[in-house]
């Protein structure tokens, strides 16, 4: 058995994940001191979406999903989001009280398919938690690297190549049209500034200012004066929750003029994710710092 790879071999998630949050910690211990890397259990991640966070004596600086590219070639990326069903991929789901079963009932019940609620959904649900109350930014991270050839190309400097959306900033209708979505990013002439995102099945541009450069967005955030100050605790009762996910679901929706269907969607998948999160947990959504 060999443990050497082909240098053109996929990169994996895992690998990118090291190598950018590595130069990302750089960057923090140069302008911020003290910080470190919080991982994310496989289990941990399943519940809530994040596989990190960056972490300093008393504060959480943000937080993220890593993307590995599944395909492309030349100067574009896909990557693709929401194609992880909750349901589906927890076998140890459920507990005595609230069974796998009951679950998946919730979702019948309310005329939604298991796919509606996958990693995408969950982790939009924790950006709207995390940023509303805790002040902490939810980010997907997008390295620009396909294979370990480039992967060495790109070291050092693989943050000015990772890029970052706000996940609040994602199209609503990503969320609840229960399916998979294509992210595209185009890198001309190798160029970081020149950088154009389409979010696919249905193509939409993404406005130039819904995206960033990870080592620029380090900057900002340090640089910003309302970082939290404390570690904190969240706990949400269900009804609380829910009408904190109808108001943020439903002003998105409206804010990107959707149909009526998808706006009455929103509401119920309100519902079905405060119910699927009291159910898992045997509480409501939970967040630590």
């Amino acid at each position: 058995m060999s443990l050497l790879l082909p240098r053109s071999e996929k990169v994996s998630e895992r690998s990118l994940e090291f190598n950018v949050l590595s130069e990302a910690l750089d960057i923090i211990h140069k302008l911020l001191g003290n910080a470190y890397i919080v991982g994310y259990t496989t289990r941990q991640e399943a519940y809530h979406g994040l596989d990190v966070s960056i972490n300093a004596p008393g504060m959480v600086i943000a937080a993220y999903q890593f993307k590995a590219p599944t395909s492309g070639r030349g100067d574009t990326y896909r990557f693709t989001i929401g194609n992880r069903c909750w349901i589906c991929s927890n076998p140890r789901l459920g507990s005595r009280s609230h069974p796998r079963r009951e679950i998946a009932e919730v979702l019948r019940r309310l005329g939604l398919s298991e796919s509606c609620v996958n990693q995408h959904t969950l982790l939009y649900t924790t950006s709207i938690v995390l940023e509303n109350i805790m002040n902490i930014p939810v980010f997907y991270a997008f390295p620009l690297v396909r294979s370990y050839t480039e992967l060495e190309q790109r070291i050092p400097g693989i943050i000015d190549y990772t890029v970052l959306i706000r996940v609040r900033d994602m199209p609503i209708r990503t969320v609840l049209d229960c399916r998979p979505h294509r992210v595209e990013v185009v890198l001309p002439a190798n160029n970081p500034n020149n950088i154009t995102i389409l979010i696919r099945s249905e193509p939409e541009e993404l406005p130039r200012d819904k995206f960033t450069i990870l080592s620029k967005a380090l900057k900002e955030l340090i640089e910003k004066k309302n970082l939290p100050t404390a570690s904190q605790y969240i706990h949400l009762e269900p009804k609380e929750l829910q009408q904190i996910l109808e108001r943020e679901l439903k002003k998105s929706a409206y804010q990107e003029n959707l149909k009526p269907e998808l706006i009455e969607r929103a509401m119920l998948l309100a519902k079905a994710i405060t119910m699927i999160s009291f159910s898992y947990r045997g509480t409501a959504l939970v967040a630590k710092s």
